[in-house]
């Protein structure tokens, strides 16, 4: 007599309840703002992420560790995101294949302050965010 048969169905497969699964986002309806800083202060939520985005281009052109056998300008393109906390996670550096200038860049960028989190529709949101940097290097 075959007992498996009284604890699964015919396939003996258990259907599961999804999870309720929403895509990040790019443009939300209130964007993150870096804290600790002059950008709260300005008056729209735009200019205030644009200027949230400009500090941390600067913190990076500042701080970031150039070797100095690396001749000519430095450029890279750092995709990263905005949890529902205000965290910058999932850090990505491409356009440079240095292995000390990906590793300073993520170092910087994870030393950050948290941001405000990013809303759409009166919701906190992961948000994909990308910056470019240029850096001239004399």
């Amino acid at each position: 007599n075959d007992v498996s048969n009284d604890f699964f169905d015919d396939d003996g497969t258990e259907e599961l309840v999804p999870l309720p699964f929403k895509p990040d986002i790019s443009i939300p309806s209130i964007y993150p703002i870096l804290k600790n800083n002059k950008c709260p202060k300005l008056s729209s939520n735009r200019e205030q992420y644009i200027c949230s985005i400009e500090k941390i281009k600067n913190q990076l052109k500042n701080q970031l560790y150039t070797p100095d056998y690396i001749k000519g300008d430095i450029r890279f393109s750092i995709d990263f995101k905005i949890d529902t906390l205000g965290r910058i996670v999932q850090i990505k550096v491409m356009g440079s294949e240095n292995k000390l200038i990906k590793t300073s860049a993520i170092e910087i960028l994870s030393n950050l302050p948290h941001f405000t989190p990013p809303i759409l529709n009166g919701e906190k949101r992961v948000m994909k965010t990308s910056i470019h940097v240029k850096i001239k290097n004399e």
